[in-house]
């Protein structure tokens, strides 16, 4: 009979095992310097570090000879904080909070060592009243109260080699045994069998001796548990698959910078350990951070290349990094891809991405799975939507399908058991399987295995259990796979065909996190203008190159692509990293815009004049009249072609525009328009809005109320807006200080507003009414210094409807306004681009934008998220001036008629007023109307157009059917179409299209993208 402690001697014995596994061999000593140059001689624990500086310890390794096969010495090193470890001034492994040792070559040689460990910088925490006390965050989980913090020292470890391998035959084992049945079954027999071979076994070891004796027991002691540990599975049991890992994020807690170390220390552990460990195989997902270690840690990429050779090294992820999929718009999102591919092949030759690995993404948009098909990915890997806060993702392994219907095959990792920074021990690997919801479709689970966020990667210890759980009976049949493998045999070779997998329709919206759609306003307006800016850019510049032969300029888009596209990682554009993520970010936001501008703009040193021509361009393609502003302060409406431009004199006024009269009509509390009849009240919110030409209300209650609420979720505090915020709205905290009449004349009416806003705030706002447009813009300034507060601004509308329209990339989703279901009642706040829409059958409404993405709608009553202020973890978030714009858009008719859309992208790119030509336009021609294209059906959009990839000749357009509905467009150029193909969106694989004279002939199913490599004559 078992004793009744059974369990609790098994741990003693594990215990006394992991503390013997080594012994110390040799001490040393060591030097230290935070500069690299001054070095002096510390005693141990020594006292270091200061904020965002690294220290480095050196010491010397002395000659170590391997007599034996499984003799191996190593180095144990505590700095307490993220190290990267040189031997002989070359990257060799790292130390961490998970890494504590690194086995050293026993080849006979001295080698000297060095060990840069980074010291940390301000924390403010992550969640509410965090960061009231500034602290020290070192690494994802290790926080100092202050600075200093204790080098520990290090010294050389010999492995014992049996006691290290009986402590992980019984750590095996025993977690084995804890997950099986004790009271029925088959189980409860191997569980039985376990404890009592382990008990067995185990006590023939004194808990009194030491080395050599100790190493005599426990050889002893291995061979008498080898029959439980050669005990196999039968034939139905399921597959573990395991792919070794580590979450980088590229910015969060930490800048960039420390990433750039983060990824060093990060690779060169895991290639020590695929150096040890044939079988290992680890995936890197993103190609930005490898980029980074090929250009400042040269030998250790040249290692990643061996390992990759070896197949030790997958470099599979898809996109250029694990971008947010809220906030990039669909071009950028392509482009994650599109560099992301030409990254990866410029390191692995001809390698292709499979599968998009995002495991901790905030969302997932609905024109994500049309996306990857293009982009030649067959498979999608996540985790997040475990963390949902209301309801329970229904499927593991199921086709995700999109707006368009296309479908993805797709695998959720639960998080319930560790998400991605997963373990190999019995009870990650019986648990994830017991969590596997449709067992009948699925006899497969994937784990990332190794620490992750911060990095750090596989364990030594994973490795170890891994070789134990190969095929150990009572637990799932361990292996480490390829992610592209795994995806084939989860798909293609398990059984169970796609017909027969479950599907998801639509987004796959994450319930958490949906304060990230607003929070760092600054970062995400930058990011929305550098989408159009860069648009324009491509569109002139390639302009240039076939009008005048003038060379694209590939190499410097494409860095100017990577940095933005940086950017979009999924801490970065969602708002959740720390302050100095984002004095970064801007700064390299405001160096981007001026490098764009550079490359159009023309580099003559005449001033301008005012009796000068000036040319109005129109990046859009559809023919645009629109008021504009000259340098005189005058108005001049405007009709310019379809992608295209025109001139404008100056000198005198065009005969098309004569002097007009004022056809506004304002007293203090009414406002005739050509379009509406509009009341204020006190407040100068509008409180009836009635469009003369359907003889309508379109306000319900005020339209354009400021609501100010107090924000303090729970927990995630620069994540999370929580649904009860709506219970916390700070009443009479918008007060009107003043109101004016800016211009009331034949164009336009111009409104200003002055408020108070909160304690410390001031918004002004100009309210703009046109004479030849219906959309009513708000034109805002704000000087934002509130704190844990939520801005947004209310319309409450006449329109009776149950659900709402709204602009993601690439088309858009209708989702339910009601709180039937439980998943809608999770959807409180919601994500949106440029516009979202609230329709009758015949008449609606909609809410436009140019640089806000966060949504909530009840009914008839639409909100728009201005702004937000968490303290954490960026205590000085939005703090300052921000300037947006965002508008009215009443229309007659159905959605189809509506016109929306285009007027969306008009307010985001508007008519760009230049004074000459772009650079490398023949300024004579550019003083001529030019139209470089049109479409004949207002549905399809050309969102992109750019040289080719191949620095052909070649033009690549990409466009989408907008409305939700199958489309014939003609395409015709102002010159003879050559050759025309339509290519994957990577710019390959083309098929051949019929070529009429100078346009030709397409056909689209509802929200399809297309993309069109054309060759002019």
């Amino acid at each position: 009979m078992l004793i009744v402690k059974v369990e609790a001697r098994i741990e003693q014995y594990m215990e006394y095992l992991e503390k013997n596994a080594y012994q110390k061999y040799a001490g040393l000593d060591f030097e230290a310097s935070e500069d690299g140059i001054n070095w002096k001689k510390i005693s141990i624990p020594a006292p270091w570090g200061s904020d965002y500086k690294c220290t480095s310890f050196r010491s010397e390794i002395p000659a170590l000879k391997a007599d034996k096969e499984d003799e191996a010495y190593f180095l144990q090193c505590l700095p307490n904080a993220d190290s990267l470890m040189f031997l002989d001034d070359k990257p060799y492994g790292a130390f961490n909070l998970f890494h504590k040792k690194v086995r050293l070559p026993a080849d006979g040689k001295k080698h000297s060592l060095r060990v840069e460990a980074y010291a940390g910088h301000p924390y403010f925490g992550c969640g509410p009243f965090e960061c009231d006390t500034e602290k020290k965050v070192v690494n994802t989980g290790h926080v100092l109260d202050a600075f200093p913090n204790t080098f520990y020292g290090g010294c050389i470890l010999k492995r014992n080699p049996a006691v290290y391998g009986l402590y992980y035959d019984v750590r095996a084992l025993f977690g084995l045994a804890k997950e099986l049945d004790s009271n029925k079954g088959i189980e409860s027999l191997r569980k039985a069998a376990i404890l009592k071979g382990l008990s067995k076994a185990l006590n023939t070891i004194s808990l009194r001796v030491t080395d050599d004796a100790l190493e005599m027991q426990a050889a002893e002691a291995r061979k008498m548990i080898r029959p439980l540990l050669e005990a196999k599975n039968g034939s139905t049991v399921p597959t573990a698959f395991i792919v070794g890992h580590a979450h980088i994020d590229h910015a969060w807690l930490w800048p960039i910078a420390e990433t750039e170390r983060k990824a060093a220390r990060t690779f060169s552990n895991m290639l020590q350990l695929a150096r040890e460990y044939p079988e290992f195989i680890f995936q890197q997902s993103q190609p930005c951070q490898l980029d980074i270690v090929k250009n400042q840690y040269p030998s250790v990429f040249a290692e990643v290349l061996e390992a990759y050779k070896k197949g030790q090294w997958e470099p599979n992820g898809g996109m250029w990094i694990e971008a947010d999929c809220n906030i990039p718009s669909g071009e950028s999102l392509v482009r994650q891809f599109l560099v992301g591919t030409q990254a990866t092949r410029e390191m692995f030759g001809d390698y292709q991405a499979d599968t998009l690995w995002l495991p901790d993404v905030f969302g997932y948009a609905a024109a994500l799975p049309q996306i990857l098909k293009g982009c030649r990915i067959s498979y999608f890997v996540t985790s997040k939507i475990g963390w949902n806060d209301t309801t329970h993702f229904p499927y593991d392994k199921f086709i995700w399908k999109g707006i368009d219907g296309t479908g993805v095959k797709t695998v959720f990792i639960s998080s319930n058991i560790a998400g991605y920074n997963g373990n190999v021990n019995a009870h990650e690997l019986i648990g994830r399987w017991n969590e596997i919801q449709h067992k009948e479709v699925q006899s497969a689970t994937i784990s990332s295995i190794g620490q992750g966020d911060g990095g750090g990667g596989t364990l030594r210890s994973d490795l170890e259990m891994a070789r134990r759980f190969k095929d150990l009976e009572g637990a799932p049949r361990a292996q480490w796979t390829k992610v592209s493998d795994i995806m084939r045999a989860m798909f293609e070779e398990m059984g169970a065909d796609s017909a027969s997998l479950p599907v998801w329709q639509g987004e796959l919206y994450l319930e958490l996190h949906r304060g990230t759609y607003t929070s760092q306003a600054e970062t995400k307006r930058y990011n929305r203008k550098i989408e159009f800016a860069l648009r324009q850019a491509e569109w002139l510049l390639s302009m240039a190159a076939l009008s005048e032969g003038k060379a694209y300029p590939h190499e410097q888009l494409t860095g100017i692509w990577k940095r933005f596209l940086t950017n979009q990682f999924h801490d970065i554009i969602p708002g959740s990293s720390m302050g100095k993520v984002y004095e970064e970010a801007e700064a390299e936001y405001r160096a981007l815009t001026a490098e764009i501008e550079g490359l159009i703009s023309h580099k003559g040193t005449k001033d301008t004049k005012e009796d000068e021509n000036l040319i109005v361009v129109n990046d859009l393609n559809w023919e645009r009249t629109e008021l504009i502003k000259l340098p005189n302060s005058d108005y001049r409406e405007v009709t310019v072609p379809s992608l295209g431009w025109t001139s404008l004199e100056t000198k005198t006024p065009a005969p098309s525009a004569p002097p007009r009269e004022p056809v506004f009509t304002f007293s203090k509390d009414h406002l005739e328009t050509p379009f509406y009849t509009i009341s204020f009240n006190d407040k100068a919110e509008i409180t009836s809005l009635f469009d003369k030409r359907q003889g309508r209300e379109y306000a319900q209650g005020p339209l354009n109320k400021f609501v100010f609420a107090e924000d303090v979720p729970i927990f995630w505090e620069a994540w999370d807006i929580d649904k009860d915020w709506r219970e916390h709205i700070i009443e009479d905290s918008v007060v009107l200080l003043s109101s004016e009449v800016l211009e009331n004349n034949a164009f336009c009416f111009v409104l200003q507003n002055t408020y108070k806003v909160g304690n410390a705030s001031r918004l002004t706002q100009k309210i703009i009414f046109y004479a030849h447009n219906p959309r009513i813009d708000f034109k805002t300034h704000s000087d934002w210094h509130e704190k844990r507060r939520l801005l947004k601004t209310e319309f409450n509308t006449s329109i009776f409807t149950n659900n709402v329209r709204c602009e993601v990339q690439y088309g858009h989703l209708v989702r339910n306004t009601t709180e039937n279901l439980p998943q809608d009642r999770a959807r409180f706040e919601i994500c949106a681009h440029k516009w979202i829409s609230l329709e009758e059958a015949d008449y609606g409404i909609a809410l436009l934008n140019d640089c806000k993405y966060g949504h909530d709608v009840d009914g008839g009553r639409m909100r728009l998220s201005l702004l937000r202020s968490p303290l954490a973890p960026d205590p000085h978030a939005d703090q300052g001036e921000h300037d947006f714009t965002y508008s009215l858009y009443p229309f007659a008719g159905s959605f189809v008629e509506s016109g929306l859309i285009h007027a969306a992208y008009e307010l985001n790119s508007p008519l760009k007023l230049v004074q000459n030509a772009p650079a490398g336009v023949n300024a004579k021609d550019f003083q001529k109307d030019y139209s470089f294209a049109t479409l004949d059906n207002p549905a399809v959009i050309i969102e992109s157009l750019k040289m080719a990839e191949d620095k052909s000749a070649a033009i690549v357009l990409r466009l989408y059917e907008s409305l939700g509905t199958k489309a014939k467009a003609a395409l015709t150029f102002n010159t003879a179409l050559k050759k025309a193909e339509e290519t994957d969106m990577l710019e390959g694989n083309g098929k051949a299209l019929g070529v009429e004279g100078r346009g030709l002939s397409l056909e689209f199913r509802p929200f399809e993208i297309k993309t069109l490599k054309l060759i002019l004559k």
